[in-house]
Formats: C-alpha cells, sequence, structure tokens
C-alpha cells in the first residue's frame, strides 16, 4: 500500500511538472488526492488546510496562478501570525494578494456572505470559532446585493451548510462558489485573533 501510494504522489507531481494546471479537470479523485497530499500547503506550514477545503479546486487554482499563491506560501512561512500587528499587509509588489489581520469576538448570529474576485484564506491565530460554508445555490433571502468595489454580498440563511471549526491548527479556505458565515460562537462569545489573505480568483479557461 505504501508504495502504491508513493507511485501515486510522484505520478501527481510529475503531471504538474509536464503539464502545468491545464489537466487538473481531468485528474481523478485519487490524484487530486496524491497532489494535495505532497502539496506544500500540507507539509511545510505547522497548519494545514482544513479536512472542508475543496481539494480540486484548490489544485486548479495554486496551479493555475502559480505567482500569487507561492507569494502566499512564501509569506506564511516567513511570518509567524503571532507575531505580526494588527494591520493590512501586501503579499506582492502590485497588492493583487493582500493579508488582514484584526481581533473581534465570536458572534450568536451573522449572515453568509460571497465574493466573486477573491479567495478567501482564514486562519484563526488565537481562539477558536465556526465558519459555516455552503454553495451560493443555497443560500437565500439576499440582504446586500453584490458591490463589485467591496466584493461581498449578503445573504441571511441557506437550504444546507457544513460547519467548520476554525483554530490555530487549520487554514479555511474558502472559494467564490462557497458563501461563509465566519465569527461564529463555539461555546461562548470569546476573543479571536484571525488573518484573513485575499488572493484573485481564476476562472477555467
Amino acid at each position: 500500500m505504501k508504495i502504491k501510494t508513493t507511485i501515486i504522489i510522484s505520478t501527481a507531481i510529475l503531471m504538474v511538472a509536464c503539464s502545468g494546471a491545464h489537466n487538473v479537470s481531468q485528474w481523478s479523485d485519487q490524484e487530486i488526492d496524491a497532489w494535495f497530499a505532497a502539496s506544500e500547503w500540507q507539509t511545510s506550514l505547522p497548519y494545514q488546510p482544513a479536512p472542508e477545503t475543496d481539494k480540486r479546486q484548490f489544485a486548479e487554482q495554486v496551479l493555475g496562478n502559480p505567482g500569487a499563491w507561492q507569494a502566499t506560501l512564501a509569506f506564511l512561512q516567513a511570518n509567524d501570525p503571532r507575531t505580526l500587528a494588527d494591520s493590512t499587509y501586501a503579499i506582492t509588489a502590485d497588492g493583487s494578494v493582500s493579508a488582514s489581520i484584526s481581533r473581534y469576538m465570536t458572534k450568536d448570529s451573522a449572515n453568509f456572505e460571497a465574493h466573486r474576485k477573491y479567495i478567501d484564506l482564514q486562519y484563526v491565530i488565537e481562539g477558536q470559532e465556526y465558519i459555516q460554508i455552503t454553495s451560493i445555490d443555497s443560500v437565500n433571502n439576499c440582504i446586500q446585493p453584490y458591490n463589485a468595489v467591496k466584493d461581498i454580498e449578503f445573504h441571511s440563511s441557506a437550504t444546507s451548510l457544513t460547519e467548520c471549526l476554525a483554530d490555530p491548527s487549520q487554514l479555511v479556505i474558502l472559494f467564490p462558489n462557497q458563501a461563509h458565515k465566519p465569527c461564529m460562537k463555539v461555546c461562548k462569545n470569546t476573543p479571536v485573533r484571525k488573518i484573513v489573505v485575499k488572493i484573485p480568483y481564476i476562472e477555467k479557461q
């Protein structure tokens, strides 16, 4: 089994080297899993992508926009978020990838938010919260239409959702087709410190 897994991982890496992101849509789920397991995002940080991560979209975006994702990974490797001041940081020279660190109290209730231009990487530095995740097709009751300048829209409810526990052990990665309700309390309202990285979303060719 170990030999077979190693072969699968090696094959996935070879596919990336030879063909870039163009064939990701043709990869099997097993090949996606192998790429994900071997990715630097799994092996080079003290926290890893949450189990709820859409691995296929993740592979497509990382391989389709390598400059932005490599810059983000380098920033997270070079900077312990616990030591950074609460502020906004330009990760790329042109500011297309940025990070912001803030503090707040978790909430009893909130609305679902969604973005169209950017992917959210949300990492809880201190504390814990629930992030409720749902398909953009499942949200109801739009209470704020999409604002292109702020790249955000809000909905009050959804027909189904997945609840992700966000804490210092994992990185929550949210794509434009995933509406999400962050900042939700776990047991009681507690302080949280979080870094949110915004990475441009690349449309499939």
